[in-house]
């Protein structure tokens, strides 16, 4: 009787509808997840990104990359080399491989005559990866990349007509290595290239503002010397382009006189010498003609104050000679329908002026 009780409840549990419809829910809601698997593993497989497929990874695929990168390396073919570690490193590589990958890569790319990539890559493997072996001597290529760049040696591979725009961007590219390795020596160095590199562009306001960086940011730098010439140097020919531009030429005075102070025993102080006599002279010259000037826009006062400066600072000069030699009816220049200053009135203006003249006569 008790097996015939069992029987009937199992018979009755087997055909309730309600237990098979949950049982056929569960079934159905499996397969559904199942199948929206297999369709996201699809769309992952197919799925294109920069017009590039997407495929789904593995361990054995990063290092099937990796090990093409090497052999298409060892045969010299730095293009196939390149793709495959770039193809590596989508990967998502664990240190101390992507290190490796990254040092390989940019090796590459110089190989190749890509110096803003390889110099990019370098950058990224000394930024990250650190405590990689060949961490240290990655800002090393980056400063010799941005060199050739400079030089304009790139003008031959890449065939370009001139090499002022790679020249522009080797500053960049300095600029940024000043950035990755501040206060450094070589940090130092590469705002000495920037520097030169405005000078070879004739760009001598922004070159002697560059080399002059190098002496207040990296003072005990061995290029400070050289720095300050190379300074003075080019506000000299900001100069020549503005004859009596006095911010110029105080500018071209007060470095190479601390250049010639400074380092009495460089050989190129006889250079200095010349360009600061040449710039005192115009700065002579400067105060001696805007003196003239207020004279003959009748304010003696102002006049005064040029003409003194000019006998204190450059009393040796020829524009003091001119000042001494010449009489009062040349400084009292007639215009027409304008009342001249009498000489007897001009010497009474001035009484302490010639008074001051009294001790060249």
């Amino acid at each position: 009787m008790q097996r015939f009780f069992v029987l009937l409840l199992a018979v009755t549990f087997l055909t309730d509808p309600l237990v098979w419809a949950d049982s056929l829910q569960e079934d159905r809601y499996f397969q559904d997840v199942t199948e929206q698997a297999w369709k996201e593993h699809d769309k992952a497989k197919n799925r294109v990104l920069n017009n590039q497929p997407v495929e789904i990874i593995s361990p054995t695929d990063l290092k099937t990359e990796f090990e093409n990168g090497i052999k298409w390396e060892e045969r010299a073919d730095f293009k196939r080399a390149s793709k495959a570690y770039v193809k590596a490193l989508s990967y998502s590589p664990t240190y101390p491989l992507v290190a490796e990958i990254l040092w390989r890569l940019a090796a590459c790319y110089e190989k190749q005559y890509r110096w803003v990539q390889a110099f990019e890559v370098y950058g990224k493997l000394y930024k990250e990866y650190p405590a990689f072996d060949q961490a240290l001597d990655a800002p090393q290529r980056q400063f010799e990349l941005a060199k050739i760049m400079a030089d304009g040696n790139e003008k031959v591979v890449l065939n370009v007509p001139t090499d002022q725009f790679y020249s522009m961007i080797a500053a960049d590219l300095f600029l940024q290595l000043e950035k990755q390795m501040p206060k450094t020596e070589l940090a130092g160095l590469c705002q000495f290239e920037v520097a030169t590199i405005y000078r070879k562009r004739r760009l001598y306001q922004r070159a002697s503002e560059a080399f002059y960086k190098v002496i207040l940011n990296y003072p005990l730098h061995p290029l400070v010397p050289s720095a300050l010439y190379e300074s003075g140097l080019a506000s000299s020919n900001v100069v020549k382009g503005a004859h009596y531009d006095a911010a110029a030429i105080d500018t071209v005075i007060k470095r190479f006189r601390r250049f010639i102070k400074e380092y009495p025993e460089d050989e190129r102080v006889p250079v200095a010498q010349k360009l600061l006599e040449e710039m005192e002279t115009l700065q002579a010259e400067k105060l001696f003609r805007t003196g003239l000037f207020y004279l003959r826009e009748k304010n003696a006062e102002a006049a005064q104050i040029y003409f003194q400066e000019l006998v204190k600072v450059y009393p040796e000069s020829i524009w003091v000679k001119q000042l001494k030699q010449t009489s009062e009816e040349e400084w009292t220049v007639p215009e027409s329908n304008q009342t001249i200053v009498k000489p007897y009135e001009f010497k009474k203006r001035f009484s302490d002026f010639f008074d001051l003249f009294k001790f060249w006569s």
